[in-house]
């Protein structure tokens, strides 16, 4: 009783604190290109935010990843349902229910080795999928701080050797 009590004084804390900040983050979304929307829109839609900052060509690969992630998910699932199955029905004490196809003849230690395998997988999958979802919410919001960034063709980076009587060194030069 006592934690639904400070959960439900916490959650007040948060809606009033969100009130106040709401002209704020109106100010923050209707900015002429805001940081805030690229991220919101990369993280309702994956490959949203690079569209919305004009770097169509980072949409595919945002979306190749995550579908990645997501086949490799399905594979292990399977993958390590079958050696589940296959460990269960070699411990459950029932001669009707044998392991099937390549688990036939393995030992105990054997299939239970191949499901931590294959959990390992799968749990390496759904972290994959939270890395690749997360850094594509991060390059969306960095593209859109930089999207006023000048690069412009003058910027330049000159090394010139730097010879002393006394030292030997190189010497850089930028110019705008």
């Amino acid at each position: 009783m006592r934690h639904l009590f400070f959960l439900t004084v916490l959650l007040l804390t948060i809606v009033c604190q969100g009130q106040s900040d709401s002209t704020q983050f109106q100010q923050n979304w209707n900015k002429a290109h805001s940081p805030l929307k690229a991220t919101v829109l990369s993280a309702i839609v994956p490959g949203l935010g690079q569209v919305y900052n004009h770097k169509y060509w980072k949409t595919p690969i945002a979306l190749i990843g995550i579908g990645t992630c997501i086949y490799f998910i399905h594979t292990n699932t399977l993958t390590h349902r079958f050696w589940r199955d296959a460990y269960i029905a070699n411990n459950d004490n029932d001669p009707s229910t044998t392991p099937v196809g390549i688990a036939v003849g393995l030992t105990n230690s054997q299939l239970d080795y191949n499901r931590l395998l294959y959990k390992k997988y799968l749990d390496i999958s759904y972290l994959s999928l939270i890395g690749v979802y997360g850094l594509q919410i991060l390059d969306a919001h960095v593209d859109a701080h930089l999207f006023n960034f000048d690069v412009s063709p003058n910027l330049s980076l000159r090394t010139t050797p730097l010879l002393h009587p006394k030292f030997a060194g190189l010497h850089l030069s930028i110019q705008f």
